[in-house]
């Protein structure tokens, strides 16, 4: 089961890189190594298939939210409408399994100029036919990023990229099914497969533990080794004011933990229902937590839609305040030592 999971997650990382913008970087140095990529991606594929079919108890059908074009007939939301039309061709293909919408954008409780847009790819067996078919997906994807950071300028990630056998077909899937189960089909589907005691608990463990340790690091060295712009990262107390997409990036980090607490504990949560849920355990300091939601509910409102730039407006700074490293990395530690994660100090 070990080397399962290693293989899964070695095969969802490939596959993540290989449909995102960052691989750009190789292919177009050395064009012929998307040839080579996609067809150890294929190999894999198929590997990985042989090994999980005999896991396959399958859970009864969990039926989705339904997604309704005049709830995105806004000029702000038009960009979704472009990504649906593009990817139910290529549901009809079956090319990809689903397209799901989650997050606040999925759940229409967004705001304005501050909310990302979360788009679950899960790509078919049908894809993994040959090195072609999935270079061309690939280019079928691709052209619809740019959609993203029109929705939103300070986007982190691009479309969130799994493959059916890994997602639906896995014990250990990449998104947590409850994720999906509270998102909306773009490409028609009423319901969503997946495997019977389907679990992200250690997943959600270990990515308690990376952020205190990235935290950890954050505070000793005075700024976060992760997700820099251009070559700059994120100081602390706001050394480098022109950082905002790095900060972002922190303030997104904190408010995802009670979920990824939740899910440690055995009791996977939708995000938006994470917090009420967890803010009833009065061991833990929530502080910078309540900061992060503040910025995130006033950014709308004194913020001019679309961002432009990458300096921190100076209302952010004196909401959140100094010493941001050190305060993330206590309501993290706070939620591990109330969690079944041992008790590590760091």
């Amino acid at each position: 089961m070990e080397t399962t999971l290693i293989s899964n997650k070695n095969f969802s990382n490939l596959l993540s890189w290989f449909f995102s913008t960052k691989s750009n970087y190789v292919f177009e140095k050395e064009p012929w190594n998307e040839k080579l990529f996609s067809n150890i991606l294929c190999e894999m594929y198929h590997s990985l298939n042989v090994k999980t079919k005999e896991n396959y108890q399958i859970k009864e059908p969990s039926f989705f939210n339904i997604f309704d074009d005049n709830d995105y007939s806004s000029d702000f939301l038009s960009p979704i409408k472009k990504i649906k039309e593009n990817f139910t061709n290529l549901g009809k293909k079956e090319f990809i399994v689903d397209a799901i919408l989650h997050g606040s954008i999925g759940s229409l409780d967004y705001k304005i100029g501050w909310s990302d847009v979360d788009i679950s790819l899960i790509i078919g067996k049908n894809s993994f036919e040959s090195e072609r078919v999935l270079s061309n997906l690939r280019r079928e994807i691709l052209s619809c990023v740019n959609y993203l950071f029109i929705i939103d300028p300070l986007q982190h990630h691009e479309f969130l990229i799994s493959a059916d056998i890994t997602q639906n077909y896995s014990l250990n899937p990449s998104i947590p099914t409850v994720v999906l189960l509270n998102g909306k089909s773009l490409i028609g589907k009423k319901h969503i497969i997946h495997l019977e005691n389907q679990s992200t608990i250690h997943q959600a463990q270990k990515r308690l533990m990376d952020i205190a340790q990235m935290m950890s690091d954050s505070a000793k060295n005075k700024f976060m080794n992760h997700h820099a712009l251009n070559g700059v990262y994120l100081e602390e107390d706001f050394k480098n004011k022109n950082s905002m997409y790095q900060l972002k990036y922190l303030l997104a980090v904190i408010m995802a933990m009670p979920s990824y607490f939740l899910d440690a504990c055995g009791s996977p949560c939708y995000k938006k229902y994470s917090f009420d849920i967890v803010k009833k355990n009065k061991d833990i300091d929530f502080e910078i937590l309540e900061k992060a939601s503040t910025i995130r509910s006033e950014w709308p409102n004194i913020m001019k839609f679309p961002f432009k730039g990458n300096e921190i407006p100076k209302w952010v700074e004196k909401e959140l305040g100094s010493n941001y490293f050190e305060r993330t990395l206590k309501l993290c530690n706070s939620l591990i030592n109330c969690s079944p994660i041992r008790k590590q100090k760091y």
